[in-house]
């Protein structure tokens, strides 16, 4: 790729995260979930409609205006072929998180057609295709939970699994794309106070797995990420997609795909077993630091999927570095 076609592709796609941005802090004041059919309007989509197309989703030219058109076997919705719903139609809030995602990406594509230097006679797209899916991925969470508005509902309950799992269904988003929100760059500097990891866990092949987290904290971190990597001799990953301005930067951690016994969080037990028998609970740990060294760790979790098994996990340090003798005690719920 030449150096050209990539400063092109950095240019638009930092105009399309502002322009997400600018959408976003235009939508803050309202209370969740995000108007998705506001959000369509401002870049130029008039519907949604369902069809038996091959992809799961795509953007269309209708006329002047752009439209969205869903696969009607993609999502969770069923929806017979040929079912259309105008921007302005009152059923757009009752779409499912998979849906409100779908939706949310292609609008971010609508965002990346309406940037200025996006013309029609470059092969800048072809090039970069894989990066702009990712980045459109990105750019959906912002939609769905834009910073100010996430971080007002949020407050400072961020550990607080019970006021999470509450916000996916006021949001409407999954857990993953939740999550998945906190890692991008323009939530860096936010609960910088806290300690520990907020996780989706869920079954995978008979075992418990991290599918998605987020790690916080210089304890936290050095024992949930950095230590992880050093086991498995990973070297930092490269960033992904360069192409994309730095906006789109997100984290990655090395707790995510592992099984949930895998960072032997206790020194007392099987945790997986706990979190398995019990829809919600909270365990105080002593997790392994080094030698006879531990950190003290409170964990709380709740069921909040039945089929798979699927629970929101939180692991906060709540003590400095210290030497092994504190009684684990297990409050079920």
């Amino acid at each position: 790729m030449t150096s050209k076609s990539t400063a092109k592709i950095t240019r638009v796609s930092q105009e399309a995260w502002k322009a997400v941005q600018r959408q976003g802090e235009s939508a803050a004041d309202s209370p969740p979930p995000v108007s998705l059919g506001e959000c369509a309007k401002v870049f130029g989509i008039r519907c949604i409609r369902f069809e038996p197309i091959i992809s799961g989703a795509g953007i269309a030219k209708s006329g002047e205006n752009l439209e969205i058109i869903v696969n009607t076997e993609a999502t969770e919705d069923t929806y017979p072929a040929g079912t259309t719903f105008s921007v302005d139609d009152a059923n757009w809030p009752d779409f499912t998180p998979s849906l409100r995602f779908t939706i949310a990406h292609e609008i971010a594509h609508a965002a990346f057609l309406g940037t200025a230097e996006w013309d029609k006679g470059n092969d800048v797209a072809q090039k970069n295709r894989e990066a702009i899916e990712n980045g459109c991925s990105i750019l959906a969470r912002n939609f769905l939970l834009p910073r100010r508005m996430l971080i007002r509902e949020l407050t400072t309950r961020l550990f607080d699994v019970d006021h999470v799992s509450s916000l996916l269904s006021v949001f409407r988003v999954s857990p993953e794309v939740f999550i998945r929100r906190l890692h991008l760059s323009d939530m860096k500097s936010q609960y910088g106070d806290l300690d520990g990891f907020l996780a989706f866990a869920q079954e995978k092949h008979g075992a418990l797995r991290i599918r998605v987290c987020h790690v916080l904290g210089t304890h936290a971190t050095g024992r949930f990420h950095d230590a992880l990597k050093r086991a498995r001799r990973e070297r930092e990953q490269p960033v992904q997609y360069r192409s994309l301005s730095v906006e789109y930067t997100q984290a990655k951690w090395a707790l995510e795909g592992c099984a949930f016994n895998d960072p032997r969080l206790g020194l007392h037990g099987d945790i997986e077993s706990l979190l398995r028998n019990n829809e919600s609970g909270r365990l105080d740990l002593e997790v392994g630091w080094a030698a006879r060294d531990v950190i003290p760790c409170d964990l709380a979790f709740r069921r909040i999927h039945h089929q798979p098994l699927g629970l929101l996990v939180r692991v906060q340090v709540t003590g400095p570095v210290r030497k092994l003798g504190q009684t684990t005690l297990f409050r079920g719920g």
